[in-house]
């Protein structure tokens, strides 16, 4: 799966459910490991900052 694929599932994710769960539960919330998503975006934070951008 590609980096944006990722987000576009974390952006969904996110206005389902907000962003204050641990990233464990929103790599399994995704269907992809917490590794997956540490090896694309370099922290949680970082997650969140590049779905704002991308929206």
């Amino acid at each position: 799966m590609k980096k944006d694929k990722y987000l576009d599932k974390a952006i969904t994710l996110f206005k389902k459910e907000g962003v204050s769960m641990p990233i464990e539960v929103i790599a399994e919330k995704m269907g992809v490991s917490k590794k997956t998503l540490y090896n694309n975006f370099e922290s949680k934070d970082g997650l969140i900052e590049q779905c704002m951008e991308s929206v």
